[in-house]
């Protein structure tokens, strides 16, 4: 997850119920969906630098190393059309 190829820094993503409900209250955008670094896009509700440790929510789910920010959505999205994003040219690449 950055912009320049020579930086190694790495980062990891979480799924919280927990912090997804706070996320509706106050984003428009809650639904958020990254790549993880086996290929497959994951929901998060964070996404954290591995050298900063876990999730401070309790219920939080590691989702794996994270590669590439996909989308945020008011709704969510279903696997096909998560199937349709194309991220052989993204940015983080």
């Amino acid at each position: 997850m950055n912009n320049h190829s020579e930086s190694t820094e790495a980062y990891i993503g979480y799924y919280s119920k927990k912090q997804h409900a706070i996320l509706k209250e106050h984003n428009n955008r809650p639904y958020i969906y990254y790549k993880n670094c086996d290929g497959k896009i994951v929901e998060v509700t964070e996404v954290k630098q591995v050298k900063n440790g876990t999730s401070l929510f309790q219920d939080a789910a590691c989702m794996g190393g994270i590669d590439t920010f996909i989308h945020a959505s008011k709704e969510p999205m279903s696997p096909a059309t998560l199937n349709r994003f194309d991220t052989s040219n993204a940015c983080f690449q």
